[in-house]
């Protein structure tokens, strides 16, 4: 029996998925592309140390199973005062663009963890299922369901250590936060699914 993926909203034909090389982009790319033929994959190289890494491991899956892909490279350093961080999400918004529609990997874990970072600061929010041109479908899917996912259909990727430092804002509420919570409150996620499923439409689809 299939194990389905419950998704926001709907995948549209002939879309484009950004492709990391990480989990939760190849595991997104790998379920669309069972799903709808003209699927191109992007990826956005920023010219890190590891960036041919995850392009190889994103381009070989394509090359593999026949998808489109294409390779964007950006060269810059941030302004003075400008997180690396925000540098890059500037050029990868500025790559989107070029598209009619790109769906992202951001998750559930994304989801909870945005709105403690958010709460923190003192508007707790939650990460929207479109901004602009980019849409999310795997908003109310967990990265446990992700990593699960990919190793039943035996999805490459690439292990991003730097989620796990701790040493970012994220990372440390990831590492160090969400654990404490879940022991308080073990129905955490499904309470997050809850406030996602008032705010935008879920549908459960059979390619698992």
């Amino acid at each position: 029996m299939k194990k389905l993926m419950t998704i926001t909203g709907s995948i549209p034909d002939g879309c484009a998925v950004a492709c990391s090389g990480g989990a939760d982009s190849m595991a997104l790319l790998h379920f669309v592309s069972r799903a709808r033929k003209n699927v191109t994959a992007v990826h956005v190289n920023h010219g890190t140390s590891h960036s041919l890494d995850y392009e190889s491991v994103a381009a070989g899956f394509c090359h593999r199973n026949n998808i489109k892909f294409e390779v964007h490279s950006w060269q810059g350093d941030p302004y003075e005062g400008e997180s690396l961080e925000a540098f890059w999400r500037k050029q990868r918004i500025a790559v989107f663009n070029q598209y009619e529609t790109v769906l992202t990997g951001h998750n559930l874990d994304d989801v909870v963890e945005w709105w403690l970072m958010t709460g923190i600061r003192g508007e707790p929010k939650l990460i929207p299922y479109q901004t602009d041109n980019r849409k999310k479908p795997f908003l109310a899917v967990s990265k446990e369901e992700i990593l699960q996912y990919c190793a039943r259909h035996d999805v490459p990727f690439i292990h991003d250590e730097t989620n796990f430092t701790g040493e970012r804002p994220r990372s440390n509420i990831r590492m160090n936060v969400v654990p404490r919570l879940l022991e308080v409150n073990p129905g955490l996620y499904k309470e997050f699914r809850k406030k996602l499923s008032r705010g935008c439409k879920s549908s459960s689809d059979s390619v698992g």
